[in-house]
């Protein structure tokens, strides 16, 4: 998916044709990775709006993730949404090219 974005977003592919469900796995996948643990992870999400109660306890930042992503696309929790934690986490990852193409990427997906 990766490098399918670079080559949209530098203009030398028209269009990313990825289904939704890979939009979001890798969005999954890149937030894991960015954020690996509970202090990380709680952080964030409390950052762009979500409770600390939304979260699973007694998991893996993997397995906590995981959920949270599955209620988002759910639209839950109600106070919560991608798009929400995708500008909190653009505020510290902006530059990172992986998650610039999530990013850029996100109105295909979600609503923002």
């Amino acid at each position: 998916m990766f490098t399918k974005g670079i080559l949209a977003l530098s203009g030398i592919l028209n269009s990313v044709n990825i289904t939704t469900d890979q939009w979001w796995q890798s969005t999954e996948d890149l937030i894991v990775e960015l954020y690996p643990n509970g202090t990380s992870l709680t952080t964030i999400w409390k950052k762009a709006g979500g409770k600390e109660s939304d979260l699973l306890t007694k998991s893996t930042a993997n397995e906590i993730w995981s959920d949270a992503l599955y209620k988002m696309r759910k639209n839950q929790p109600k106070n919560m949404t991608m798009n929400k934690l995708l500008k909190e986490i653009e505020k510290q990852y902006g530059d990172n090219q992986k998650f610039k193409i999530i990013y850029d990427l996100r109105k295909n997906y979600i609503k923002t």
